[in-house]
């Protein structure tokens, strides 16, 4: 996994760049199949908020989709917080969707889902007798009669 930090009009420090890296190692382990993660910091001039703020961006680059968060703060330390949470909560739901969250977690074998056919295909008959027929994939006319025990 690489991880590529840049700077949008301003410097990056060494120690930022060391914290992002230790921050960015714990992603490895909800999500195996990534490629690249782009961080970018940049200072948000906007004159209706009051000083410069920090805005980092992370990409992440996978053999799935591209996910992305971005979040903006006084420090870029803050910030980078704040984007990773949210980058963490998007890959916990997208592995949380890979997951089977029925059954045993296996996807039921052929002899299983013949098995529940030839189940579902016995009736009840009113009376109480279970009607079941005597030969599977017969004309339908043979039938043996049991009666409930």
């Amino acid at each position: 996994m690489d991880i590529i930090v840049k700077g949008r009009h301003t410097g990056v420090s060494d120690r930022f760049r060391d914290h992002v890296t230790a921050k960015l190692a714990k992603i490895e382990r909800l999500d195996n199949k990534l490629i690249r993660i782009d961080v970018e910091v940049s200072k948000e001039t906007n004159p209706r908020i009051n000083g410069p703020r920090e805005r980092v961006e992370l990409t992440i680059h996978s053999r799935g989709p591209a996910i992305r968060a971005e979040a903006s703060a006084d420090d870029r330390f803050s910030a980078l917080d704040i984007a990773l949470g949210k980058l963490e909560g998007r890959l916990r739901r997208l592995a949380d969707r890979r997951k089977v969250h029925y059954g045993n977690h296996c996807p039921p074998s052929v002899a299983e889902l013949t098995a529940a056919a030839l189940a579902e295909s016995f009736e009840i008959d009113p009376a109480g007798v279970r009607v079941e027929p005597a030969t599977v994939g017969g004309s339908g006319d043979e039938y043996r009669f049991e009666p409930r025990s």
